[in-house]
């Protein structure tokens, strides 16, 4: 196949396959991706992409300037019968197509902590993906799944001092991804994916930029100085846990209680608390799930409730809609009214 790109020159995207059933769906979300690259980071750097399928039992996905193969259980044989489940194709084929850029173009350093630029940015920008194509309920689906794969792995691997950016099969690899999620629940994907563009712009023309400290910088000088704790979703292991306690119905609307917690926690399993300047997402669900209002409120340990409106096809109140914040004690963070 062929796209134009942004520029009008050609790219040819050729694929090597042995299971024919996604062929099309892989072509049509390599397409998209490679738009949603240029527009982003400009240029397509290289003449054409070549999409390979290897099989079971190697690495599950190699990369390399101009090429991409991984293995049959990575979209190549999903049930197209199942034409819902099928976004993980667009995600994956996302992630890699925007590595050309982020990863073979910018090379970054070679540290365990800068997984965040090879790894975290484009993982992000595929869900963002995900869910401009299939709505909020599946990137929500998709960002419980991480949820549970980063606490089943972090259970059996003793803690280290490195944050969300280790590299390897490290949890926290699948932890910034969620950080960034956590981010954009806050500021917003358009000025997050901006920041992301301008950093990799900066990074092409002075390659020691290419660092997961350099990003964090970047972000922390864009965001808001009221936002700014949000970087150390990016720079430090942190536990959270905010629940709902009780709502009451009253003349001038509903009545949230809000218990937060939030802390470090030592090699030894010491809690160190410390201060909650988060603005956490907080919604209104009818009685089919579907949120029909949303706040960002800043939970305060010592005055616990917060004022929301009592509309009238109101069924639900969920602190953190997508589950990011919550860890291992995430509980009752959803009330039935």
């Amino acid at each position: 196949a062929q796209v134009r790109s942004l520029s009008g020159k050609r790219i040819a995207i050729q694929v090597r396959y042995y299971h024919p059933y996604q062929v099309k769906k892989i072509i049509e979300a390599t397409i998209s991706s490679l738009k949603k690259g240029e527009e982003l980071f400009g240029p397509y750097p290289y003449k054409s992409i070549q999409i390979c399928e290897t099989p079971k039992g190697g690495s599950s996905v190699q990369s390399k300037p101009g090429r991409i193969a991984f293995d049959e259980t990575q979209g190549w044989i999903a049930d197209y019968r199942q034409p819902k489940q099928l976004d993980y194709i667009d995600y994956r084929m996302s992630r890699e197509v925007f590595d050309q850029w982020l990863v073979h173009r910018i090379s970054p350093q070679h540290e365990p902590e800068n997984s965040l630029i090879g790894q975290t940015l484009s993982g992000y920008l595929a869900l963002q993906e995900v869910s401009r194509k299939y709505g909020h309920d599946r990137l929500q689906q998709r960002i419980e799944q991480r949820r549970h794969s980063y606490l089943a792995s972090r259970n059996r691997i003793p803690p280290k001092t490195l944050g969300q950016t280790s590299s390897g099969d490290d949890p926290e690899r699948e932890k910034g991804v969620m950080a960034l999620t956590s981010i954009e629940q806050v500021w917003g994907n358009t000025p997050l994916s901006l920041t992301i563009s301008q950093f990799y712009h900066q990074a092409v023309r002075h390659p020691q930029l290419a660092s997961a400290d350099a990003f964090s910088n970047q972000l922390a000088h864009r965001l808001p100085d009221s936002l700014r704790y949000l970087t150390s979703y990016l720079t430090e292991r942190l536990w959270f846990d905010f629940r709902l306690g009780r709502i009451a119905i009253q003349p001038n609307g509903l009545t949230v209680e809000i218990i937060p917690a939030k802390w470090r926690e030592l090699t030894d399993r010491q809690r160190i608390p410390t201060p909650i300047p988060d603005y956490i997402p907080i919604t209104i669900l009818d009685r089919n799930g579907r949120e029909i209002y949303r706040q960002l409120v800043q939970p305060d340990p010592d005055i616990r409730n917060i004022l929301l409106p009592n509309l009238p096809n109101a069924k639900a109140v969920l602190i953190d809609p997508l589950g990011v914040w919550p860890e291992r004690n995430k509980r009752d963070n959803y009330k039935i009214l």
